[in-house]
């Protein structure tokens, strides 16, 4: 641990970095359904602020406090998806941003809607001012038990039916419809799940920052939430988790940055985005850099008179060029230092007996027997059509040389044309 604290890693920071991969969680669930929503820190302000009241106002344990938050999150998206989830792309992109600032100044003006209702003085939200002196309820092993069974869930979720249902209808939704997919359930309910996973990141940031204000929960928490997913990628539900860590631990890491820190870390967002557009947890990356280094470690070190000598013990053959199989070092090429010139002959006799030895093509054996040799040429041609003439009717070998001809008729016809 105290490797993490010298490069600014403490208890607290990795407290903050479990808290934003739950966030990339819930954004995950509808980038994978194929919903580009932002509405994400809206519930979350519904969260925190749902469960700072609970515990501050009537003195419930973080867990009352953690399912009253996620389950109002819930019940508030569910009008809310009906009919922003028949937009696509863009626009419902758009539509979740002004749900989230409706959220924002919802909360700002709660305690005097509230009090126009009741008739009398109401603090519950406090306005501007925000809710200060929120003990800190929220341990290390609280956020990493519910990542775990977050996580746990998610995996479950996707290879089922419903997973599938989701992958379908990112893919093609007109198409998944045609199958019988239920698209305005499914994306409801994940849109629903994703509320509930950002309120419980809500409830759980809540008490560990001590005060909130409804300004923490607008846009430019939307987009920090995106860009998790963005930076982890979105192929598999470990890009969030890594996006939301390695996001989270880069501002401490780059503190000797000083007030360039935030053009740093931006610079190094981009360039991720930019070379890295899987993200960083993505497989096919990975696999790619794992094939790499297994090449470079398969590449001979060096080479005598045997062949080339390879990085591992195991690997100490070569093919021999002609060859059906490897040709291992077996030769008779050790008799001693004395000896350097006899060995180099042996060598250089058994591989030109191998070369020797190798088969030739058919054409090949024919034009030779013709007395034509390797070159092809008009007369070896004809000599090799008079020789196959001689064989049966039904003979295999001419069958394949009429089939063979007849592959190579263009090129005859032009070795003509010369002659």
């Amino acid at each position: 641990m105290d490797i993490f604290r010298s490069i600014g890693i403490t208890p607290i920071v990795f407290q903050f970095m479990l808290v934003n991969a739950i966030l990339g969680l819930s954004i995950y669930l509808t980038l994978s359904t194929g919903m580009f929503s932002l509405a994400n820190a809206g519930f979350m302000g519904i969260g925190a602020y749902t469960g700072v009241i609970m515990t501050q106002n009537y003195d419930q344990p973080l867990w009352l406090a953690l399912i009253a938050g996620m389950l109002l999150a819930g019940l508030i998206a569910i009008p809310i998806g009906l009919p922003v989830l028949r937009l696509r792309d863009i626009y419902l992109a758009i539509a979740t941003i002004g749900f989230g600032e409706v959220v924002r100044i919802f909360i700002l003006n709660f305690d005097k809607i509230a009090e126009a209702f009741v008739g009398e003085r109401v603090q519950l939200t406090r306005g501007a001012l925000g809710i200060s002196g929120i003990p800190v309820l929220t341990q290390t092993w609280h956020l990493l038990l519910f990542l775990v069974v977050v996580s746990y869930v998610i995996v479950r979720l996707s290879r089922s039916r419903f997973g599938r249902s989701m992958a379908a209808i990112r893919q093609d939704e007109q198409a998944a419809a045609n199958l019988g997919i239920n698209v305005v359930l499914t994306k409801n309910i994940v849109f629903i799940l994703s509320a509930m996973l950002a309120a419980s990141a809500g409830v759980f940031n809540a008490h560990l920052v001590r005060t909130i204000q409804p300004g923490g929960y607008g846009f430019n928490q939307a987009v920090d939430i995106l860009a998790y997913a963005v930076l982890g990628g979105t192929t598999t539900f470990v890009g969030p988790i890594v996006g939301g860590l390695a996001l989270t631990a880069l501002p401490e890491l780059m503190r000797v940055a000083e007030q360039f820190r935030g053009v740093v870390n931006g610079l190094i967002l981009m360039l991720v985005i930019v070379y890295l557009p899987g993200g960083l947890a993505d497989p096919a990356l990975w696999r790619r850099l794992l094939r790499r280094n297994r090449r470079a470690s398969d590449q001979p070190v060096a080479t005598d008179l045997d062949g080339p000598i390879y990085a591992h013990a195991n690997e100490r053959f070569a093919p021999i060029r002609g060859a059906g199989r490897p040709h291992q070092r077996q030769h008779d090429c050790a008799a001693g230092q004395n000896h350097r010139v006899d060995r180099a002959k042996r060598c250089g006799q058994n591989h030109a007996d191998q070369q020797h030895q190798r088969p030739r093509p058919p054409d090949e054996r024919h034009d030779s027997v013709c007395g034509g040799g390797y070159q092809q040429s008009a007369a070896a041609s004809h000599c090799a059509a008079r020789h196959r003439a001689h064989l049966p009717e039904h003979s295999p070998v001419r069958g394949d040389d009429r089939a063979r001809k007849s592959a190579h008729q263009p090129a005859q016809a032009r070795h003509g044309d010369r002659f």
